[in-house]
Order: C-alpha cells, then sequence, then structure tokens
C-alpha cells in the first residue's frame, strides 16, 4: 500500500486495468475502484467531464467552542440558511451553517456571522461569538447524478458516484455501503463484469433514493417558511419516517 499518490490515469489493458500514478509509475489490477470524492479527476478522464453540478447551496464546516446549552442534534431553519449543531464533547460542538451561493461571499467566518445574526438561542449566539481566525472547512455543494458509473474492470463508489447535498446527512454512509456492498461482491467470485453489474444493480436504488429526498428536502427547507413550517409542524414525523424508513433494510438480499 502507498499514500501520498494520486492515480492520474488510467486504460484497460487486456484482462487488466492499468494505473498510472503521480510518480510516474505504472500499475496493473484486476479492479480498479475510484474514490477520490466529488471532483474526481478519473471520473473526468474515464467518463467524461462535466459530471459534478453545483446545487446552488454554499456551506461552512467548522469546530466551535460549546456554550454549554446544546446537549443533543440541533437544527434551525431561516431564510434559505440552515445552522446546525452538534455536541461532540463538554468543550467542543461541531457547526454546520449553508445559505444559498449567491450570499455566500468570499465565505468568509464575517459573512457567515451576518448572515446568522438573526437566529436566536442555542447557535445563533455561538455563531455570533466565533472568533474570526477559526479554522473553517468551506465548500460550493455539487451533486454527480446517479447512474451506472462502470467501465471495464472500473467502478466508481461514493461521492465521486453520487455526491448529493448533505440534508440526509447519508453522504458517509452511503460510501460505506458502496465499500461494504463491492467487498461482499468480490468475496463471492466471478467474472469482474458480473460482479460489477452486481454491484449497480445493489446501489442504484438507495442511493437515488437518497438524492431525491436530499433535493426535496431542500426545496422545503429553502422555500416559504410559512409552508415549511405548517408542514414540518403537522406532518414532520411521519415525513422523516417514510424518507429514512427505505435506509434501514439490508443493503444486500
Amino acid at each position: 500500500m502507498s499514500y501520498g499518490l494520486e492515480a492520474v490515469s488510467t486504460a484497460s489493458r487486456g484482462e487488466k486495468r492499468m494505473v498510472r500514478f503521480s510518480d510516474g509509475r505504472e500499475r496493473e489490477y484486476d479492479l480498479m475502484v475510484g474514490a477520490a470524492g466529488v471532483n474526481s479527476p478519473l471520473r473526468s478522464a474515464v467518463f467524461g467531464p462535466n459530471a459534478a453540478r453545483q446545487i446552488d447551496i454554499s456551506c461552512w464546516r467548522l469546530v466551535a467552542p460549546n456554550n454549554g446549552e446544546i446537549d443533543g442534534w440541533t437544527a434551525m431553519l431561516g431564510n434559505g440558511r440552515t445552522l446546525l449543531g452538534i455536541p461532540i464533547s463538554e468543550r467542543e460542538t461541531y457547526v454546520y451553517a449553508d445559505c444559498r451561493t449567491s450570499e455566500f461571499g468570499d465565505g468568509s467566518v464575517d459573512v457567515m456571522k451576518r448572515l446568522f445574526s438573526g437566529f436566536a438561542g442555542p447557535l445563533g449566539p455561538m455563531v455570533a461569538a466565533l472568533d474570526p481566525a477559526i479554522a473553517v472547512h468551506r465548500a460550493i455543494l455539487q451533486e454527480v447524478p446517479a447512474k451506472r458509473w462502470i467501465a471495464d474492470r472500473h467502478v466508481l463508489i461514493g461521492d465521486a458516484a453520487h455526491a448529493c447535498s448533505p440534508s440526509m446527512a447519508q453522504g458517509a454512509g452511503m460510501a460505506i455501503e458502496d465499500a461494504v456492498v463491492l467487498a461482499e461482491l468480490v468475496a463471492k467470485g466471478g467474472p469482474v463484469d458480473r460482479i460489477l453489474e452486481a454491484f449497480h444493480e445493489a446501489r442504484i436504488g438507495r442511493v437515488a433514493w437518497v438524492q431525491k429526498k436530499s433535493r426535496a428536502r431542500d426545496k422545503l427547507r429553502s422555500g416559504s417558511s410559512t409552508v415549511r413550517n405548517a408542514v414540518l409542524r403537522l406532518f414532520g414525523d411521519a415525513v422523516y419516517r417514510r424518507t429514512y424508513e427505505p435506509l434501514t433494510r439490508p443493503v444486500l438480499p
């Protein structure tokens, strides 16, 4: 196993898959699994460019001092804005915030504080107290449509194959499921092309469901506050159960 190398190109070579790495070396494999994220360069090289598309949501992710007022998963919704806090220790809270990309500006903490200044406690004051120099991960969110990402002895998994909005918090979960299902199928043996077809059939419905419901949740939370509040107040529990129930089923028959 090697670390710090990037796969820069790949090609089918008989019954093997050739991979060229960033240090100039070439290696041949029975199967290549691409898991390089939403902007996977090998996805573009093998399947063509422009698979990822922006979804008009940009976000901040950071770890902030815990103000002692959050003891569980806490979410607040505003006009096209979302604020989430999850305590990860007595001292620290994971904070996620998003807005329309048109409002994101330079993505600075100052912009974040201005956009969420009207949010009440417990999360609003936490954002207001942020040090502008705090370490922040910023992203313009993108989606990669779930489809058949299979070439000869080459398959994409995770965000490289089906990135979507974090609205359902299933990005890591779907990537882990991909790896588990693919490993199970490979362990059973058989021709690589059949393994990859079985993998696609096992995963496409599940990841497409997550993308569909994530889009619906984004539309609801970024739309009219009157409609959103009424729907969540009257049908929130039922919508939540209906959205997540399919994900409680086994990932393999």
